[in-house]
């Protein structure tokens, strides 16, 4: 697995690292940035996975962003290659629902808000991002992944009420296989419970389609 933002959550020795400035915390709690549930489904090499759609509700926002602001969250569906193995994938394709900081959510002022943005994520944690679509608790969300050919890829994600859409379209090379299909929630920079959304969501119309459908 690889992460989806780019925030920088280094801990060392209680110095917690803002925009590469460190600010001396005494006797603060330590954090938890990572998957926090997923479920997962894998191909093999000769039938890879070539579309994958699901809905979900923004459910209602977490009641704190932790000591500094930077708690965030992220609930998406997303394909990888890497065979579903921890570590292994080189990039991932996301439509992303989230509340805070991101690789595409720079700024402050979006970071209290529930967001959609269509990601395409290296491997190293570089970016490339669809625009941002400010979206409300009980918008009704659709994320969707297509190979229109040749792994040419498109990742849309459509806030339903409105039908605005946060595309981003991407060659990946001949030799990228995507074999693993995720939905997760993912936490950066989690002090605690109250980080994570105040209610719950469930991702449904859910299709993921291989070689041979």
């Amino acid at each position: 697995r690889i992460h989806r933002s780019s925030i920088n959550d280094n801990k060392i020795n209680n110095n917690i690292v803002i925009d590469n400035k460190q600010q001396q915390q005494q006797n603060v709690e330590s954090y938890y940035s990572d998957w926090v549930a997923y479920a997962k489904a894998t191909t093999s090499n000769t039938n890879l996975f070539t579309f994958f759609n699901s809905t979900w509700k923004v459910p209602p926002p977490p009641t704190s962003k932790g000591p500094f602001g930077l708690s965030s969250v992220y609930l998406f569906n997303g394909l990888e290659d890497g065979a579903g193995h921890a570590g292994n994938a080189s990039l991932i394709l996301q439509p992303v629902l989230s509340y805070g900081k991101s690789g595409c959510i720079l700024n402050p002022i979006d970071w209290g808000k529930w967001n959609i943005v269509s990601y395409l994520v290296s491997g190293s944690g570089r970016a490339h991002c669809g625009k941002r679509i400010e979206v409300e608790e009980g918008d009704e969300i659709v994320g969707t992944m297509i190979n229109k050919g040749n792994n040419n890829w498109e990742v849309d994600a459509i806030r339903v009420k409105t039908n605005e859409k946060s595309s981003y379209i991407s060659q990946l090379p001949v030799d990228k296989t995507i074999d693993a299909a995720y939905i997760t929630l993912e936490g950066m920079i989690i002090y605690g419970c109250n980080a994570f959304p105040n209610g719950s969501t469930t991702f449904f119309n859910k299709q993921l389609k291989s070689n041979n459908n």
